[in-house]
């Protein structure tokens, strides 16, 4: 019973009354409920409490998820951690070969792929208002040619406001580059989203062909 009215105020946005009723449950939370219960809360930018739940009630600010991608990736599951539509034309492997740091880096190889506007890969994090972050991170390049080059963007998760990006990803050669930026949220932010996105070419189509690895978010 009080799973189904947690699940009833959850698609309601009622985020605080959702996990009381799930403080009060002795027993495992189903899986698919759990994501369920996630993506309600997401919906209705109840950012802290979708992450509680996500945590399995570990609450407060969260740091970036998997930054040096030694865990296993689940792209498509809703969450805070990294997250990647099914696209066409972009792969992404967890690679073991001369990572940045750890074992393994992401890579991800670029056949084509015209789209400029969604984000490639991203990832919610909660964070505090009026408040000023700094994104550090490792990338490298090999072959990238586009007239759209990559890099990396911060929106306010409930307005979708550009609040800072990093440089356009330029040839490395092959070999690791350090970059980082800072943003600042705005006084009603609960909650960013970290991209990998491109930048907007001048003309369409617009392909991307190459790899870059990603690493050591932090």
């Amino acid at each position: 019973t009080r799973l189904a009215l947690a699940r009833f105020l959850a698609s309601h946005g009622k985020a605080t009354e959702t996990l009381e009723q799930l403080r009060g449950i002795t027993t495992t939370i189903p899986s698919e409920l759990r994501k369920d219960l996630i993506r309600l809360l997401i919906q209705h930018k109840a950012y802290p409490e979708a992450y509680a739940i996500w945590k399995e009630n570990i609450a407060g600010a969260s740091s970036i998820s998997n930054g040096s991608f030694e865990d296993d990736l689940v792209l498509e599951e809703l969450g805070f951690g990294w997250q990647a539509p099914k696209l066409n034309g972009a792969t992404f492997v967890l690679d073991l070969n001369q990572p940045h740091d750890g074992s393994r880096s992401l890579q991800i190889t670029f056949e084509g792929y015209e789209n400029q506007e969604p984000p490639v890969l991203s990832q919610l994090l909660l964070v505090k208002p009026d408040s000023k972050y700094r994104v550090k991170f490792a990338v490298k390049t090999l072959d990238l040619v586009t007239g759209g080059l990559p890099l990396i963007t911060v929106r306010d998760a409930t307005t979708d406001q550009l609040l800072s990006k990093s440089e356009m990803f330029q040839p490395t050669g092959n070999a690791w580059v350090s970059m980082s930026f800072e943003f600042t949220t705005l006084s009603t932010s609960r909650a960013v989203s970290l991209n990998l996105q491109r930048n907007k070419c001048s003309s369409s189509p617009c392909p991307i062909f190459g790899r870059v690895w990603l690493d050591s978010f932090v």
